[in-house]
Parts: structure tokens; sequence; C-alpha cells
């Protein structure tokens, strides 16, 4: 109910909820879940606001031996948090798009934004780039320069392949490992976010079998990373799978993904996607699209393979 109130009080502003309004907010199941991994979080790892021993004792807390490893291998560092979605399978190119967040309270504060850009401008709808029309297109145009006001606190960071010639499941596999590993590296060295940093990352749903087993080959991977390439300053925290239609984050991740691959498909396309798509990158610093192998600056990065 606090969630509903603070994050989504333009579809329940008040203390009765309409049964066609269950659909609109977010589901009682997925912050269910969500409230259990913040709350272990904050016992498990920040030591704070912890259960009694009984509480402890049924949610099966490890032994005091196991618990003195895990808090030896976890690292007291800031988190990045990165929501990624990917595109183009059935396209010219395939693309692997990410939205970054360096710091938690802008992430927070970035959400709660967003919220109050959809009640102020009487936009409810879900924000994707394949509902793009005639009829919604100032819409679109206005939260582009929304977030352009907004982006000392976000990194945009994607990777591009032309698909001819390879299969997509295996290279997109791999383009999720090298956006990550780079875009650690890239915003490290730009001292943005200095590691030591934890790791947070959430990919859009598209089959939860099978994007669960990418995430967690996705995770061993990136732990061997951690140890080889930095130097045990990374801390792999949690990768999970989310609905965009249930976060505006996500949704967030879609636009500028699919403005990537619109813009490499249709370099000079005139329809409300192809407009949407230039408007929203020359907002955050590329207006010619992703031509160049590294964007220089401290916001965008695009690798090309």
């Amino acid at each position: 109910m606090k969630y509903w109130e603070n994050f989504e009080s333009d579809v329940a502003p008040g203390s009765t909820i309409q049964k066609q309004d269950l659909y609109q907010l977010a589901r009682l199941t997925s912050l269910s879940r969500a409230l259990s991994r913040a709350r272990a979080k904050i016992q498990n790892q920040y030591h704070l606001f912890k259960a009694s021993s009984d509480v402890q004792k049924r949610r099966g807390v490890l032994e005091q031996e196991e618990l003195d490893k895990a808090r030896e291998q976890q690292i007291d560092s800031p988190a990045i948090s990165v929501y990624q979605d990917e595109s183009g399978k059935n396209e010219t190119h395939l693309v692997v798009g990410s939205v970054w967040f360096l710091h938690p309270p802008d992430e927070l504060k970035f959400l709660r934004e967003i919220y109050e850009w959809k009640r102020d401008s009487g936009f409810s709808d879900e924000l994707h780039f394949k509902n793009i029309s005639n009829s919604n297109i100032e819409h679109y145009l206005s939260f582009a320069a929304f977030i352009t006001g907004r982006t000392a606190v976000i990194s945009f960071k994607a990777v591009t392949m032309e698909r001819t010639g390879v299969d997509a499941e295996g290279a997109l596999a791999e383009m999720r490992y090298l956006l990550l590993v780079e875009g650690l590296q890239h915003e490290d060295s730009t001292g943005r976010a200095p590691l030591p940093r934890a790791l947070l990352v959430t990919k859009d749903s598209e089959n939860e079998g099978q994007d669960r087993l990418a995430l967690a080959s996705l995770a061993d991977r990136l732990k061997q990373a951690a140890a080889s390439r930095f130097g045990n300053r990374l801390v792999v925290d949690q990768l999970s799978v989310g609905d965009s239609k249930e976060s505006p984050l996500l949704q967030v991740a879609d636009l500028f993904t699919s403005s990537v691959r619109r813009v490499l498909q249709f370099k000079d396309g005139s329809r409300p996607k192809d407009r949407f798509a230039r408007h929203l990158l020359g907002c955050i610093g590329i207006p010619h699209g992703p031509e160049e192998e590294l964007t220089a600056g401290d916001m965008v990065l695009h690798i090309k393979l």
C-alpha cells in the first residue's frame, strides 16, 4: 500500500482502490518478491533492523561460521544498478542497450520523477517504443526532454552487431557480458563510479526460464571477471528478470535500445518512431546515432562489434 501511495498515486490517489485499477498497479506478487529481497539485503548484508533470533531460525539464516565467511567476501561499497534490454533478433542489427544508475538515491529520485511526469502530462500508458504513433508522439518527445534534464545521474550504454551470419542467441549472450564489463571499466576510468562497487542487473523478461538460465551463466562469467579483470573490487550482487510493464526504468531501457536499433536500420526514416529515435539519441549526446566504436564522454558508451 505504501508503494502504491508513494509511486503510483496517479492511479490510486486515495484510500480506496477500484478493481479495474489493480490492472494498472504494480502487482502484489512482484512487490512481495522485491520486498523480500530488500529485507534480506538490509538485514544480512547491511546488518540493520535484524530480526529476532526465533524469526532468523525460521528463515533459515546461515550458521555463524557461514555468515562470517559471507561477510568477508562482501565489499562495503555502493551499488551500480543496470536496467538492460535487447532488440533486433529479426532485424539487420542486434542491440543490447542499458540504463545505468550510479548512486541508489538517484535511482529512487528518478523513478519518482517519472511518476510525477506521467501525472503532470496526463500520460498513463506504458512507455514502450512499439506503441509510438502519430497520436502520442508529442508525449514521447516530451519524455525525451524530461530525460535530458536528468542525464547527470544516469548513463546509457549499448553494444551493436550486424545480425547477418551469426547465431542471435549466442551473440546476445556475449553482448550482454561485454556491455557490463566494458561499461564498468568505463565508469571506473572516467571517475563517475570508481570501484569497488556492487553490481545489480535487471533484464527485461522475454522467456522467463530461458532468461534465468542466461543470467545464471552471465553471473558466473561476471564473477570470474570480478577477480581477473577488476581485482576483486566488484561484487556481483544480483542479476534478475523484470517485467517492463511494472518497471518504468526498464521502459526507459526499451526506449533507448529500440531507438539505437531504429536509427541503425532506418537512418532517414520519417515515421513517428524514427522521429522519436533521432530525438532521444540527440538528447543524450549521440544525435547521429551510434556511429563510432566508442562515444567519448561520461554518459554514453557504445561498442560496435
